[in-house]
């Protein structure tokens, strides 16, 4: 790899990270952190399982959309690809 592309890299991760941490402070500005703490500690864990589960399942099938309308004959696209483009389309 060139010095070009892996400057490339860092640059493009630090603002898709600086991205999500803006996302989560807009939503959570006026929010009392602690409070949000407290109420998933007293929530039950199936409820939390569910909906980890469901996320999961949802970003699978988007997975599988993406390689339905990506894929061709000559252009190979890869299972950690698709999830990649997912995770950026979801936080994007």
């Amino acid at each position: 790899m060139d010095k070009k592309k892996i400057i490339s890299y860092i640059r493009n991760f630090a603002v898709f990270v600086g991205l999500i941490v803006l996302t989560f402070w807009i939503i959570f500005k006026d929010q009392d952190g602690n409070e949000i703490l407290r109420i998933l500690s007293n929530s039950k864990w199936e409820f939390i399982a569910i909906g980890l589960l469901t996320m999961f399942v949802f970003l699978c099938m988007e997975a599988l959309n993406i390689r339905k309308n990506v894929k061709t004959p000559r252009r190979k696209i890869y299972i950690f690809k698709e999830f990649k483009i997912c995770f950026n389309r979801i936080f994007l």
